[in-house]
Protein backbone atom coordinates (compact mmCIF):
# COMPACT_ATOMS: atom_id res chain seq x y z
CA UNK A 1 0.00 0.00 0.00
CA UNK A 2 2.90 2.36 0.64
CA UNK A 3 3.92 2.07 -3.04
CA UNK A 4 0.43 3.15 -4.15
CA UNK A 5 0.47 6.13 -1.80
CA UNK A 6 3.95 7.12 -2.97
CA UNK A 7 2.90 6.77 -6.62
CA UNK A 8 -0.26 8.77 -5.94
CA UNK A 9 1.79 11.49 -4.26
CA UNK A 10 4.22 11.51 -7.17
CA UNK A 11 1.36 11.68 -9.70
CA UNK A 12 -0.27 14.53 -7.77
CA UNK A 13 3.03 16.46 -7.59
CA UNK A 14 3.61 15.90 -11.33
CA UNK A 15 0.06 17.06 -12.13
CA UNK A 16 0.57 20.20 -10.02
CA UNK A 17 3.85 20.93 -11.85
CA UNK A 18 2.17 20.46 -15.25
CA UNK A 19 -0.70 22.79 -14.30
CA UNK A 20 1.70 25.38 -12.85
CA UNK A 21 3.87 25.18 -15.97
CA UNK A 22 0.87 25.59 -18.24
CA UNK A 23 -0.35 28.61 -16.27
CA UNK A 24 3.13 30.09 -16.30
CA UNK A 25 3.33 29.68 -20.07
CA UNK A 26 -0.10 31.27 -20.49
CA UNK A 27 0.91 34.21 -18.29
CA UNK A 28 4.11 34.68 -20.31
CA UNK A 29 2.16 34.74 -23.58
CA UNK A 30 -0.38 37.22 -22.19
CA UNK A 31 2.41 39.42 -20.83
CA UNK A 32 4.17 39.39 -24.21
CA UNK A 33 0.96 40.33 -26.03
CA UNK A 34 0.24 43.13 -23.54
CA UNK A 35 3.78 44.44 -23.92
CA UNK A 36 3.40 44.52 -27.70
CA UNK A 37 0.08 46.38 -27.45
CA UNK A 38 1.68 48.86 -25.06
CA UNK A 39 4.65 49.40 -27.40
CA UNK A 40 2.25 49.93 -30.31
CA UNK A 41 0.23 52.44 -28.27
CA UNK A 42 3.37 54.39 -27.38
CA UNK A 43 4.40 54.44 -31.03
CA UNK A 44 0.99 55.79 -32.08
CA UNK A 45 1.06 58.41 -29.32
CA UNK A 46 4.58 59.43 -30.29
CA UNK A 47 3.43 60.01 -33.87
CA UNK A 48 0.43 62.01 -32.66
CA UNK A 49 2.75 64.16 -30.54
CA UNK A 50 5.01 64.68 -33.57
CA UNK A 51 2.02 65.76 -35.68
CA UNK A 52 1.04 68.26 -33.00
CA UNK A 53 4.60 69.60 -32.76
CA UNK A 54 4.72 69.88 -36.56
CA UNK A 55 1.43 71.78 -36.59
CA UNK A 56 2.80 74.22 -34.03
CA UNK A 57 6.02 74.65 -36.05
CA UNK A 58 4.07 75.17 -39.27
CA UNK A 59 1.77 77.69 -37.62
CA UNK A 60 4.74 79.56 -36.18
CA UNK A 61 6.48 79.71 -39.57
CA UNK A 62 3.29 80.75 -41.31
CA UNK A 63 2.61 83.45 -38.74
CA UNK A 64 6.18 84.74 -39.03
CA UNK A 65 5.83 84.99 -42.79
CA UNK A 66 2.43 86.72 -42.61
CA UNK A 67 3.69 89.26 -40.06
CA UNK A 68 7.06 90.02 -41.62
CA UNK A 69 6.64 89.02 -45.26
CA UNK A 70 10.09 87.40 -45.10
CA UNK A 71 10.40 84.20 -47.15
CA UNK A 72 12.83 82.74 -44.58
CA UNK A 73 9.85 81.96 -42.33
CA UNK A 74 8.39 79.67 -44.97
CA UNK A 75 11.29 77.22 -44.70
CA UNK A 76 10.26 75.94 -41.23
CA UNK A 77 6.67 75.92 -42.45
CA UNK A 78 7.49 73.69 -45.43
CA UNK A 79 9.72 71.43 -43.34
CA UNK A 80 6.98 71.04 -40.74
CA UNK A 81 4.25 70.31 -43.27
CA UNK A 82 6.36 67.61 -44.93
CA UNK A 83 6.99 66.07 -41.51
CA UNK A 84 3.29 66.24 -40.66
CA UNK A 85 2.31 64.39 -43.83
CA UNK A 86 4.94 61.70 -43.14
CA UNK A 87 3.71 61.23 -39.57
CA UNK A 88 0.08 61.10 -40.66
CA UNK A 89 1.06 58.38 -43.15
CA UNK A 90 2.80 56.53 -40.31
CA UNK A 91 -0.33 56.85 -38.18
CA UNK A 92 -2.46 55.53 -41.02
CA UNK A 93 -0.19 52.46 -41.28
CA UNK A 94 -0.01 51.89 -37.53
CA UNK A 95 -3.79 52.03 -37.14
CA UNK A 96 -4.75 50.20 -40.33
CA UNK A 97 -6.60 47.57 -38.29
CA UNK A 98 -8.78 50.13 -36.48
CA UNK A 99 -11.57 51.79 -38.54
CA UNK A 100 -12.37 54.32 -35.79
CA UNK A 101 -8.80 55.57 -35.68
CA UNK A 102 -8.69 55.66 -39.48
CA UNK A 103 -11.71 58.00 -39.46
CA UNK A 104 -10.03 60.22 -36.87
CA UNK A 105 -6.89 60.37 -39.01
CA UNK A 106 -9.00 61.34 -42.03
CA UNK A 107 -10.61 64.07 -39.93
CA UNK A 108 -7.13 65.34 -39.07
CA UNK A 109 -5.67 64.95 -42.54
CA UNK A 110 -8.32 66.90 -44.44
CA UNK A 111 -7.85 70.29 -42.72
CA UNK A 112 -4.06 69.88 -42.70
CA UNK A 113 -4.02 69.17 -46.45
CA UNK A 114 -6.46 72.02 -47.14
CA UNK A 115 -4.32 74.47 -45.16
CA UNK A 116 -1.15 73.28 -46.90
CA UNK A 117 -2.73 73.74 -50.36
CA UNK A 118 -3.98 77.22 -49.49
CA UNK A 119 -0.48 78.35 -48.44
CA UNK A 120 1.36 77.05 -51.49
Amino acid sequence: MDKHVAFGGFALAAAILVVAGWESYGNTVRFSEASERQRHTYEVRSNIDAVLAGLVDAETGQRGYLITGEEAYLEPYHTATNSIHQRIGDLRSLTSDNPNQQRLIQNLESPVAENWRSCN
